[in-house]
Order: structure tokens, then C-alpha cells, then sequence
């Protein structure tokens, strides 16, 4: 005597066409959405590094710059960046290039990119030069300097 559900369990003849047919339509119907999701989801993630790349470089800069303003002193701003003497007497003079590229140049030395693509870079000098505010992108960090004139 044979159970009734285990006929099916044990059925030879497959599927159908039209059982393919149908599986086939809905897979054909999610595997672009699936496809666009993970476009979407990868390019994403890709502005968020780019993002985070770029706060990491602004936000190394600024030690940089910092470091620079804690040991010297008497800041200048320039018409398209900033000017002071380190804690050495050497003139050292910060300015974002036309490329978007943040220098560092020593007068008389070299000239160091602290950080690219940067589109936002300000030096503002405060109660006559004794406080320096630097913003580069959407960070910005204050200084109290020592003097204010070169």
C-alpha cells in the first residue's frame, strides 16, 4: 500500500516547461535590480573613501600647520594664503595652487604639497593677528599666535 504524499517525492518525470519558463521570467526580473543595488551600493562606498581620504589629508595638514604656528610666530596673511617665521627665523609661507593642491614652501628652501584636491582653503587673522583660523574643506582649526606682523 503506497502513502499518498510519497508518490510526489519520488516522481520521475521533472519539471515543465512551463515551471522554466516561469523561473527563468522572475530571475530574468531580479537580477537586474539585484545588479543595480550593488552598482549603486559600490559607488557609494567609493565617495565615502574618497571622502575619507580626503578629511584624513586635511586633517594631517593642520598638525603640520600646527606644529609650524606653535613654534614661531608672527603670521602675515597673503593675498592667497598665509605667511610667519618659525620658532628657527625662517620664513615659511602656506598657499593653495590653482591645481587645488595645499604647499608648504620655506623661502629660500623647498616646496612641500601638504595635501591635494582641496576646495576650500581660508587663513583668517583675528584681534589684530594674534589668532589664526585655518579652513581647509569643512575642517577648521585656531591658534593663538605670539605676534602679528612680519
Amino acid at each position: 500500500m503506497r502513502k499518498r504524499g510519497r508518490r510526489y517525492i519520488f516522481d520521475q518525470r521533472g519539471t515543465t516547461l512551463l515551471e522554466l519558463v516561469i523561473a527563468l521570467s522572475v530571475a530574468g526580473m531580479l537580477l537586474p535590480l539585484i545588479a543595480a543595488w550593488l552598482i549603486a551600493l559600490t559607488a557609494q562606498w567609493q565617495q565615502m573613501a574618497e571622502r575619507m581620504e580626503t578629511r584624513q589629508q586635511t586633517t594631517i595638514a593642520l598638525h603640520r600647520i600646527g606644529a609650524d604656528v606653535r613654534s614661531g610666530g608672527d603670521f602675515l596673511q597673503l593675498s592667497n594664503g598665509l605667511a610667519l617665521h618659525d620658532g628657527e627665523g625662517r620664513t615659511i609661507r602656506y598657499q593653495l595652487s590653482s591645481a587645488g593642491n595645499l604647499l608648504r614652501e620655506e623661502v629660500g628652501g623647498g616646496s612641500t604639497v601638504l595635501a591635494t584636491a582641496i576646495t576650500i582653503c581660508r587663513f583668517d587673522l583675528e584681534q589684530g593677528g594674534r589668532i589664526l583660523s585655518i579652513t581647509l574643506d569643512d575642517v577648521r582649526q585656531t591658534w593663538w599666535g605670539r605676534r602679528s606682523a612680519l
